[in-house]
């Protein structure tokens, strides 16, 4: 009876399922945890300074391949 208090105490009283259960819970939380900082680093992407940057130094390089390309014609 000493060790009986605290048997079904973890996981709702369910015996056996009480730790699977837990289990399943843990699993849960740490997906939503993960999915809610994964939403929150594809948010911003839209106004990135470096996204913004790359696109500037992509277009100079497009306007400069072309200056080379007539001048070779």
């Amino acid at each position: 009876m000493m060790g009986y208090g605290g048997y079904g105490s973890m996981g709702f009283g369910l015996g056996f399922l009480g730790p699977i259960i837990n289990i399943v819970f843990l699993l849960v939380i740490i997906w939503v945890v993960a999915s809610v900082f994964n939403n929150n680093k594809h948010c911003g992407s839209d106004d990135d300074p470096r996204i913004a940057k790359l696109e500037r130094e992509t277009e100079h390089t497009r306007d400069t391949l072309e200056k080379i390309l007539k001048k070779l014609e």
